[in-house]
């Protein structure tokens, strides 16, 4: 198949064999401006440079075979037009707006500012209300389409602009010299702009925000965009794993394309709102070579110098509690525009002294991520000191409910998800659906409690990746939690531990010396967090779905839940600012 790179090849060949003689190599280079200009009659000016090749067999062979190639097929800029043309005819609604968003779906096809795949997916979804048979036309159409259009455009530019009469009567930002096809960094913002809601763009720029500077990692980004239009969170995951996240940053990719096109081409590609955004803003500042040894520093300085392991549990705490706080400020002021304050103790505790350092978002977000290894290590020194005292204890008496309520209160519970996540094997299906049964047999004494939010949880617990709220990924803990309570040695009489927790006089006499004496704290926590998903935060639904909830939720992060094998639940960011009464 004949491609660019193999004509280029050609076309020097024969300008190379051309050379010795200056008037057939004035002809043919004659010959090429006249074809640029009239590229719809191809045929005579193949002729004209088959007849100056004719005495090199070898090369006029090369040529002929060429020719034959580029002139069985119309020109793509001429295809693309008849294509709007016909879509635009045979449009059964014309007052819906449709020609409008289709025109300008063309557009921006034709500029290069959407890919072709992308192109055939929105005429798909602009078109769903035509027939079946006109469906299935607008598809045969649409796979016709050729995607390397830009060779084509610029004979069509340039047979514009060299008619000054044309050329006068357009406004200066119609006039495009491009050398290269935009940025694939700047087509993601086009097709941001192009099908996404005002909220949802919004979002999109602040999860490429955080992104660009690691403070979201990309698993998390994506799986929230891709919850807007899977195509564009494909687009954007892909173009991640090849480029530097700095790169992706959206003022960053408007600084870039403007050494290659003009502002008002930008705004009319990515629309006001982006532009608006991109224009007004400053990019991220680069790491210096004092912040990367500020990194460093975090990376290597070993916690287990700052913290004795014969502390006592409250110092670990408290350090979870400063930690915990300290990423929470970080991510309030990342997304609201707000300058990041976190108290200078906190820093220096981590890094010591950081003089002369420029706090830029790169810095903060390597803070975040040693304040979340730090919290990490002091939530493990925790455990294993709580473990060594209750570990001797009675499990169905009132000295060990004590501890065991504080480590189930929320505060602990958000704190231990945000700062190390749960990461188990997953459970088997039998024991999944002994959760559902154990849980139902509790909720179903509470009428306002949402009955279907048990089996939303277990059937998310089953399989897939979801995004949950605060209140959901609360409720995973406490089911996980008493799932391991229930399949712990020794407990394996728990039938009907739902009923049981609800009737009983005294569950310290029916569990003796079993965690499941304490079985109520979790049970209750369950219910609180359903009544909380629905009441507080709002939603009907146990997981969390971005293009729908998209501004309704303020909460500082939101929780991925990723079951394979395994059962990972880890926090994130929330990208999204919630939108004001």
């Amino acid at each position: 198949m004949t491609t660019t790179a193999s004509l280029d090849i050609l076309k020097n060949e024969i300008t190379e064999y051309l050379t010795p003689n200056p008037e057939k190599l004035d002809k043919y280079n004659k010959i090429l401006i006249e074809f640029a200009e009239n590229p719809k009659t191809p045929t005579h000016s193949y002729a004209q440079i088959g007849e100056l090749l004719k005495d090199n067999e070898q090369l006029y062979e090369k040529f002929v075979n060429a020719a034959c190639f580029y002139t069985v097929t119309e020109e793509p800029i001429e295809i693309i037009g008849n294509f709007l043309r016909y879509i635009i005819s045979i449009n059964p609604d014309k007052e819906s707006g449709f020609e409008k968003a289709f025109t300008r779906l063309v557009a921006l096809f034709t500029m290069e500012m959407i890919p072709i795949d992308y192109f055939k997916l929105r005429v798909t979804e602009l078109t769903s209300k035509f027939s079946p048979e006109l469906q299935e036309k607008v598809k045969d159409l649409s796979d016709k389409l050729n995607p390397d259009i830009h060779a084509s455009r610029d004979a069509l530019m340039h047979r514009i602009t060299k008619n000054q009469s044309i050329a006068k009567s357009l406004p200066a930002e119609f006039i495009v010299h491009q050398s290269n096809a935009p940025l694939q960094t700047l087509q993601l913002l086009a097709m941001i702009g192009n099908c996404f809601s005002e909220e949802q763009i919004k979002s999109s720029l602040k999860i490429l925000d955080l992104f660009s500077v690691q403070l979201l990692k990309l698993e998390h980004a994506s799986i929230v965009i891709k919850q807007y239009n899977e195509f564009v969170g494909n687009f954007f995951e892909n173009l991640a794993k090849t480029i530097s996240p700095i790169n992706l940053n959206p003022v960053k990719i408007y600084k870039l394309a403007i050494t290659d096109l003009k502002p008002n081409h930008i705004k009319w590609a990515v629309g006001q709102q982006i532009y608006d955004y991109i224009s007004t803003n400053e990019p991220p500042k680069y790491t210096t070579p004092l912040q990367m040894a500020v990194a460093r520093k975090m990376q290597e300085k070993p916690e287990e110098e700052r913290d004795d392991r014969n502390a006592a549990p409250y110092i670990a705490e408290l350090r979870t509690m400063k930690m915990f706080s300290s990423m929470k400020s970080i991510v309030n002021a990342a997304r609201n525009g707000d300058t990041i304050v976190v108290a200078e103790p906190v820093i220096k505790s981590i890094i010591g002294n950081f003089d002369g350092v420029n706090r830029s978002p790169a810095f903060f977000t390597q803070l975040y991520k040693k304040c979340q290894s730090v919290g990490a290590f002091a939530l493990e020194q925790l455990d294993m000191l709580e473990n060594d005292t209750t570990s001797r204890m009675d499990k169905s008496s009132d000295d060990f409910r004590v501890h065991y309520k504080s480590y189930l209160k929320q505060p602990a519970v958000l704190r231990r998800i945000v700062l190390k996540g749960i990461n188990i094997p997953k459970p088997s299906e039998d024991k999944l659906q002994e959760l559902r049964t154990l849980i139902r047999e509790f909720i179903f004494a509470f009428p306002d409690v949402d009955q279907s939010l048990t089996d939303d949880m277990v059937d998310d617990l089953n399989s897939g990746s979801h995004i949950l709220t605060e209140s959901s990924a609360l409720a995973v803990f406490y089911a996980l939690e008493l799932l391991n309570n229930v399949n712990s040695k020794g407990n394996e009489a728990h039938t009907n531990l739902g009923e049981t927790v609800l009737n009983s006089d005294s569950l310290k006499s029916d569990f003796p010396q079993s965690i499941l004496a304490q079985s109520d704290l979790i049970f209750a926590r369950i219910a609180r967090c359903f009544n909380n998903a629905k009441k507080v935060e709002g939603f009907n639904h146990f997981n969390f779905n971005p293009a729908k909830m998209l501004g309704k939720y303020d909460k500082d992060f939101l929780f991925k839940l990723d079951v394979t094998d395994t059962i990972v639940l880890e926090a994130f960011p929330n990208p999204a600012k919630k939108i004001s009464a």
